[in-house]
C-alpha cells in the first residue's frame, strides 16, 4: 500500500469540505488505486456495481479521502481465506 507522501502531488485534490481533520488526504481515481494497491479500473467498476469505498463526486471529478479507503480497507482484514466479509461493513 503507498503511502500519502509517495503518491504524485497532481492526483491530490485540496477541497476545503466540513469535518476535514489532519492526517488525510483526498485524492483522484489513480492515486487512490495506488493507495489500495487495486487498478484504477477496479474502483471504477465498484463504483458502477456497488461494494467500493465511499467516494465525492463533483461534476465529473471523482475523488476519495483516506479516511473513507482506510475504513474500507480495514472491514476487509482476514485471518484466513475462509473469512468472508460482512456485508454490513461493505456499505459502509
Amino acid at each position: 500500500m503507498a503511502t500519502i507522501a509517495h503518491i504524485r502531488n497532481t492526483d491530490r485534490v485540496s477541497l476545503s469540505l466540513p469535518n476535514s481533520g489532519a492526517g488525510h488526504a483526498r485524492l483522484r481515481t489513480r492515486a487512490a488505486a495506488e493507495y489500495t494497491a487495486l487498478s484504477p479500473r477496479t474502483l471504477e467498476a465498484f463504483r458502477v456495481k456497488g461494494g467500493g469505498p465511499r467516494f465525492i463526486r463533483i461534476g465529473r471529478a471523482v475523488i476519495y479521502d483516506t479516511r473513507d479507503l482506510d475504513h474500507w480497507l480495514a472491514a476487509r482484514t482476514c485471518i484466513s481465506t475462509s473469512d468472508a466479509v460482512r456485508t454490513d461493513e461493505v456499505s459502509s
